[in-house]
Order: structure tokens, then C-alpha cells, then sequence
């Protein structure tokens, strides 16, 4: 839970509702992942794929891929732009022990990761480079090193953190590395025992 300054009390980052997908918006081209789907997949929200790795190959670019509750095992290298959309970030929960668990790389510009938790034992939760993206109402937790890191190796990139919690890190809630970095609403605190306690660490590109 998380209160933001003026709130009288602590609250869920997003409320989970009932509903496989919730209210989550579907269209001709809307891409569904559910990790309990055990039959054929094709996508569709009577047969879902049963990755969201799966469902990011067969998405066209801008589509949206919906999340049902779970717990989904999976790195993710994210090429096209695409909305990520879980039902809620206490239910749907991508983890992984790689060195990134989401990595959006060029191409992916204009992607969201909305309404998902991520949890990353290895390393980095979520790592943009040559993109702009959004994260919006997600919980990024318990990561190994960092939370968020936007870099320009690939090249320009920016990331905009909205509604969202990030705790439980290892070195950095958060860190630009000569990009572009909008925090909005949204608390990062508590590093985990063995950290170095920054909340938001920002770096020029010239290593200033």
C-alpha cells in the first residue's frame, strides 16, 4: 500500500476488481495472456496465450495485451510499442532471476506497462533504452539491483513513472542514466537491507 502527500491514510496502488480481465478495454487486436489457460491459444479472450512473451510476438504495434491475474515467470524484450495491462499490480505479477525482467528496447516507443506488478531477483525490474514509456499504476518490488533505469546505450530514452510504488530495492528505486526520468504521484522508499538507500539516482551522460 502507498499514500500519496494529503491522503489521510494508506491505500492499493490500484484496486483489484472481479472480472478475468477486469475493465480492461479489448478491441479487433487486443492480444489476452492468462497463465492457468492450458488449451489451444490464439490469443483471443476464450483462448488466451499462456505468456505474455507469446502474446508480445503476436501483437501488431500499438496493440493492447491483457493480463489476467497470475503469476507470470518470464524476461520480456519488448521491440514494438505496446500496452502491457494487468488486472491489478497485487494480482498480476511478472517475476523473473534474469539480469532485466522488462526490457523495452528501440522500436518500442509509445509502449505502457499499466496495472502489473514486477518483481526481479536477479537484477533490474524494468530497464528502457531508446524509447519512451510509460509506467502507470504498477508496483516494482523486491528487485535485486534496481527498480526503473532509463538509459541512452541504445540510445535517447525517457520513462514516465505515474500512480505508482517502487520499495524493496537493492541499490536504486530509480535511475537515469543521461535520460529523461517524470516521476508523478508516486512513492519509492524502503530499500532493502543491504542497499544504498537512494531513492532516485540521476546521472548525465557524461557521467556527471
Amino acid at each position: 500500500t502507498m499514500a500519496l502527500p494529503g491522503e489521510p491514510a494508506c491505500r492499493l496502488v490500484s484496486p483489484c476488481a472481479d472480472g478475468q480481465w477486469r475493465d480492461i478495454p479489448s478491441d479487433a487486436n487486443t492480444q489476452h495472456v492468462d497463465a492457468a489457460h492450458l488449451g489451444p491459444a490464439d490469443g483471443s479472450a476464450t483462448m488466451p496465450w499462456p505468456t505474455i512473451g507469446d502474446a508480445i510476438t503476436a501483437a501488431a504495434p500499438g496493440a493492447t495485451i491483457a493480463i489476467a491475474r497470475g503469476s507470470y515467470v518470464e524476461g520480456l524484450n519488448v521491440t514494438k510499442p505496446v500496452v502491457l495491462w494487468g488486472v491489478c499490480p497485487s494480482e498480476t505479477l511478472i517475476t523473473s532471476v534474469a539480469a532485466q525482467t522488462i526490457v523495452f528496447r528501440p522500436g518500442s516507443s509509445g509502449s505502457v506497462l499499466r496495472n502489473i506488478g514486477v518483481v526481479d531477483t536477479g537484477g533490474i525490474g524494468v530497464l528502457v533504452s531508446a524509447a519512451d514509456v510509460s509506467i502507470e499504476a504498477a508496483w516494482i518490488y523486491q528487485t535485486a539491483d534496481i527498480g526503473v533505469v532509463a538509459e541512452l546505450t541504445l540510445g535517447p530514452a525517457s520513462v514516465t513513472v505515474s500512480d505508482s510504488l517502487i520499495e524493496g530495492f537493492g541499490r536504486y528505486g530509480m535511475q537515469s542514466l543521461g535520460a529523461g526520468m517524470f516521476v508523478r504521484r508516486s512513492v519509492v522508499r524502503t530499500p532493502a537491507a543491504s542497499g544504498r538507500g537512494a531513492g532516485i539516482w540521476l546521472q548525465g551522460h557524461d557521467g556527471v
